[in-house]
């Protein structure tokens, strides 16, 4: 009876009630419609199958997948069994994707079609990868370089459908995610079985994605980016029904919402402003959404209007990263928020939001402590908690630099708090502008200029200076109507009554493009490279 308390949080709990409770339930892709008793089936049968290729518990198994229905086996099936799921970004550079795969060691690659060409390209520079397992329905695969190749239809089918999923310490690592390498190298982030359990119960809950299983749930986000903010599994936790669109478009994501009478999903804030923006967007009834959560960038509380008025759905901003599994944040209101003006509520809804139960999670100043909750002091947010990894995977000295002595995670994004709890990112740390003791978010900088009707883009930067440390500089791409046709003096004219003089760029410099991430991020970290700012005549390094 000693441990009789002790029982471990393990996915396959979740995954195993999710089949015995809501059997009936609709799980959809482009290719299949079916049901979560067949999932668990399918499960069992590709447990078995990772079995037959040699996958044992501790490897490492890498996805270059979509958002589809065998996707979500593999979320579930890798870990189940007792191996690492690990999602490869899709959208990084070829060799930062040979880099992880070898770093993280993968054992086996599951791919879709699509990712022939790029995994074929990589070959001969995956040192740890022994079997490739193609995600396709054709009787025959696909002619290729990679070997050996398998069918993952194929495995599934001849497989026996018999499987007692193991159990094993809650701690045992469930998966692995890189980050997307914004601040340099990607670097990877170790997630236990009860950590991912943990965030699963956590992210169900009202303050979160408050889902049911009344909900139907549109995976948009890629499933490659942590975790998928972890819809797959809090779904399947409460039974909720799944759309999976596979590859898509905007037009999709509107028919899908539209046909499927979807109640939830979640999105980057560059995916609404293309469903705004799409020709005839009006025409379908998005009426049945509760929430649409909007993550991985700032979102404005223009946007939030624009969105509702238009679609007659609220918007929810989020906040998380890969290292914290990954979401920290949601900016529902308050109760006593609800009749506030229609504007004041949008504000709300466009900060980064409340810390989700559970969580630690401060914003403090460079000596540690927590700035004042009054909307204006800027500092860095840290966090920890239960779901918060606590190192990077072979990476000491990465490790060292984001973790202090009592655990925290440091994140680099700065933020202030307001008097009710509310936090706001402002900028990432490394791109404020300290001028003279003076702090410039750079995002204020883009917002002000983004406005000029001339400007697509603006990415500010710190630039050395002799007497005030740094000055920023801003690097605006115009439209194509305006190219050649607007100065910097138009610019600094532009910003003059909209923020202070001390704030205004003393340098704009003209790109015909911005560096992006892989996640549709501007990379201020390439513009921070000593030719940008050094010529102020350059009109594009890239």
């Amino acid at each position: 009876m000693e441990n009789a308390g002790n029982f471990p949080l393990l996915m396959k709990f979740i995954l195993e009630r999710s089949a015995r409770l809501f059997p009936k339930q609709e799980i959809v892709d482009p290719d299949l419609r079916y049901n979560y008793h067949d999932a668990h089936e399918r499960m069992a049968r590709l447990a078995n199958a990772l079995k037959s290729l040699g996958i044992e518990r501790g490897d490492k198994v890498a996805t270059l997948l979509w958002n589809t229905h065998r996707h979500f086996e593999l979320y579930w099936t890798i870990p189940c069994t007792g191996a690492v799921l690990h999602p490869v970004n899709v959208r990084l550079f070829p060799e930062q994707i040979s880099r992880i795969i070898n770093h993280a060691e993968d054992k086996a690659v599951f791919l879709d079609e699509d990712f022939l060409p790029l995994v074929e390209g990589l070959r001969n520079e995956l040192h740890t990868v022994e079997d490739y397992v193609i995600m396709t329905d054709k009787v025959k695969t696909p002619k290729t370089k990679l070997e050996p190749l398998h069918s993952y239809e194929t495995l599934v089918r001849k497989a026996s459908s018999q499987f007692e999923w193991p159990e094993f310490d809650e701690n045992t690592a469930a998966t692995l995610c890189y980050s997307t390498g914004t601040t340099g190298d990607p670097k990877g982030a170790y997630f236990s079985h009860r950590m991912l359990f943990l965030h699963t119960l956590i992210t169900t809950l009202p303050e979160a994605f408050s889902i049911t299983r009344y909900d139907t749930i549109l995976h948009i986000v890629p499933m490659f980016h942590a975790h998928s903010w972890g819809l797959p599994y809090s779904s399947s936790l409460v039974g909720a029904k799944q759309v999976f669109p596979g590859k898509l478009d905007v037009r999709d994501i509107l028919e899908l919402i539209q046909t499927e009478k979807v109640t939830i999903t979640a999105a980057v804030p560059t995916v609404y402003v293309m469903m705004l923006q799409c020709r005839g967007a009006e025409r379908y009834d998005l009426s049945t959404l509760r929430f649409a959560f909007s993550g991985g960038a700032p979102t404005s509380s223009g946007l939030v209007k624009a969105f509702r008025e238009k679609f007659g759905v609220q918007l929810i901003s989020s906040y998380g990263l890969t290292e914290t599994c990954p979401v920290l944040t949601k900016s529902h209101l308050k109760p006593h928020m609800k009749n506030w003006a229609t504007k004041r509520r949008d504000e709300v809804c466009s900060k980064t939001g409340l810390p989700l139960p559970g969580l630690d999670l401060r914003v403090v100043d460079e000596h540690g402590e927590e700035v004042p909750h009054d909307g204006r002091t800027i500092g860095e947010i840290v966090v920890r908690g239960p779901y918060v990894t606590k190192a990077y995977y072979k990476d000491h000295e990465k490790t060292t630099e984001s973790w202090d002595k009592q655990g925290y995670f440091h994140t680099g994004d700065a933020a202030v708090i307001d008097e009710e709890g509310y936090i706001t990112i402002v900028d990432r740390y490394k791109d404020i502008v300290r001028s003279g003791g003076e702090i410039i978010p750079s995002t204020l900088i883009d917002k002000v200029i983004e406005q000029h009707p001339a400007v697509a883009q603006c990415a500010t930067i710190a630039m050395p200076h002799k007497k005030w440390g740094e000055r920023p500089l801003a690097c605006v791409v115009l439209t194509p109507k305006y190219k050649r046709k607007v100065t910097q003096e138009d610019i600094r004219k532009f910003c003059e009554d909209k923020m202070a003089k001390w704030q205004i760029p003393d340098v704009i410099m003209f790109f015909d493009r911005l560096p992006m991430t892989s996640t549709g991020k501007k990379d201020k970290r390439l513009l921070r490279v000593e030719k940008v700012w050094s010529n102020a005549r350059a009109k594009s390094i890239f």
